[in-house]
């Protein structure tokens, strides 16, 4: 996403090069006969074109700021990604694990079969990657009042009970993912927002919060589905107008201006969307968020609601 905004930015800027060249070239054709009137349009309006020009060139590279900004603050907020704590995964192939008898202190390599559900607990081994795992009830189990048995089979059907400790390199989880269901949390960038009220604007205005929501993993079959809700600080643009009056003659003749006023307001953002990943690399999302300002800061769309859609690009 950082790219697209780099690429957007270098595209205007050579646009931008481009008129102020067009420019040039018209300023000295229309030079060896001033008094053409088409000439004198087609400089004003190159000039006029340029001028916008620059405009969209400062507000993209504004827009790209504000998106680094934002991602360096939701880089600063936790993530789950590779923490297992209370998670259910279904092993989606024949895995490699080792078996702990806490009671004698005694360890046997096991292999451990797709299909078999584990519950994630404490990393064992931060240099290697080894989180321990309990078995677990298979996940629509998980729910049901009257419990369920959490006791399962090695890969050459030996028994294994509940409450084993299983430990399990997460690095081997890379080639053929897990089904993942659990808490989910980090950082969220909302890089644009368009309003569904007023004059439904559309604002490339970047903004980082925290999220929670439950994972629905199947990466075994190259979805992943997360239901989230989000709340945190943002910047918001609010436009005020004022009107000038001056004297303009010895008559006392007055003429009132209208001037547009533009400041950033400190905003509290809050909503709930959908985050997805397609096979670990295509993100996509939507969000239906809210900006509260307050009443009284000249923002009108305070507790409004706006929409944004994410294809291609991460919001985490």
């Amino acid at each position: 996403m950082r790219n697209n905004w780099m690429m957007q930015t270098i595209r205007i800027l050579l646009s931008v090069c481009l008129l102020l060249s067009a420019e040039r070239s018209l300023g000295a054709h229309a030079a060896e006969d001033p008094n053409t009137k088409a000439g004198k349009q087609v400089i004003d309006d190159a000039k006029k074109a340029t001028e916008e020009a620059k405009k969209a060139a400062e507000e993209a590279k504004k827009a790209a700021d504000e998106y680094n900004k934002a991602r360096e603050a939701a880089n600063k907020y936790p993530s789950d990604v590779a923490n297992y704590l209370g998670d259910t995964i279904r092993l989606n192939r024949d895995t490699k694990a080792v078996m702990v008898d806490p009671m004698n202190d005694k360890t046997a390599d096991v292999c451990i079969p797709a299909g078999t559900y584990l519950k994630g607990g404490r990393e064992v081994d931060a240099l290697t990657k080894e989180w321990a795992f309990v078995p677990a009830c298979n996940y629509p189990e998980t729910f049901a009042l009257w419990g369920c048995d959490a006791g399962v089979k090695t890969c050459d059907d030996k028994p294994i009970k509940g409450g084993t400790l299983l430990k399990i390199r997460v690095q081997d989880f890379d080639n053929v993912p897990p089904n993942r269901y659990g808490v989910t949390f980090g950082g969220l960038i909302i890089p644009f927002k368009f309003q569904l009220t007023g004059k439904q604007d559309f604002k490339a205005t970047a903004s980082a919060a925290p999220y929670m929501g439950y994972r629905l993993g199947y990466e075994g079959f190259g979805v992943e589905l997360a239901p989230v809700v989000f709340a945190g600080i943002g910047v918001v643009s609010a436009t005020k107008t004022k009107e000038k009056t001056s004297e303009t003659n010895e008559g006392g003749e007055s003429t009132t201006k209208t001037e547009k006023e533009t400041t950033e307001l400190a905003s509290f953002s809050y909503g709930v969307g959908l985050i997805g990943i397609l096979k670990r690399s295509f993100h996509f999302g939507a969000m239906l968020g809210f900006d509260h300002t307050g009443s009284g800061k000249g923002y009108k769309y305070n507790d409004k609601p706006w929409f944004a859609l994410e294809l291609g690009a991460s919001f985490n």
